[in-house]
């Protein structure tokens, strides 16, 4: 009769196992949570009233990170606020200085907002001879926030109808001469305006 190997006569094999490619990020979850809560109370503060450009363009970017969710109520006090204070009978007050983008990016968060917005603010870009001033087209930011803000007009504003002609038409030209980034921005919107991206 032969005696069963023993425990420690037992060797085991051991196999090559690949390193973990997701390292420890895991593990370390759990301690980035207090950073989390931490930046969105600094986001929070950031989303108090100071200037209506500043509060319009840091909304916007928090909308286009896929942040809103976090800050929906913020946002809806902010808006209020320029509503309340640089809106006057449907139409925008703000001296943007002749500011395409600026006017545009207002004009297209409140009425994304359901605020009631008047077009009419726009008319200041038309010639004599009632067409959208060419030299708009030097201003590529401008142009742009303008076709983004056109995907929100309701039947028979025939003003931001000219206007979204206007800035597709001229905006397909211009990709060929800006950088290949900007270029890239422009064809994405061109595709998918923001308003289309936006959840409902």
């Amino acid at each position: 009769l032969v005696a069963p190997p023993t425990i420690n006569n037992l060797s085991r094999r051991s196999a090559n196992y690949h390193p973990n490619i997701w390292g420890n990020h895991f593990i370390q979850y759990l301690s980035e949570e207090p950073m989390i809560i931490l930046l969105k109370e600094n986001v929070r503060q950031m989303l108090l009233p100071t200037n209506p450009l500043n509060d319009a363009n840091l909304i916007d970017s928090i909308q286009r990170l896929g942040l809103y969710h976090h800050f929906e109520h913020e946002i809806g006090e902010l808006l209020q606020h320029i509503h309340n204070n640089y809106v006057q009978n449907g139409t925008i007050t703000l001296n943007f200085n002749e500011d395409l983008h600026s006017i545009a990016l207002v004009f297209r968060l409140l009425r994304q907002h359901g605020y009631p917005i008047l077009p009419d603010v726009f008319q200041k870009f038309k010639n004599e001879q009632g067409n959208f001033n060419e030299t708009l087209v030097g201003d590529v930011e401008g142009m742009l926030s303008l076709y983004e803000a056109t995907h929100l007009r309701i039947h028979g504003e025939e003003l931001l109808d000219e206007a979204l002609s206007f800035t597709s038409s001229h905006l397909k030209m211009m990709t060929t001469q800006l950088s290949p980034s900007l270029a890239t921005k422009i064809n994405h919107s061109l595709k998918r305006p923001l308003f289309k991206n936006m959840p409902r």
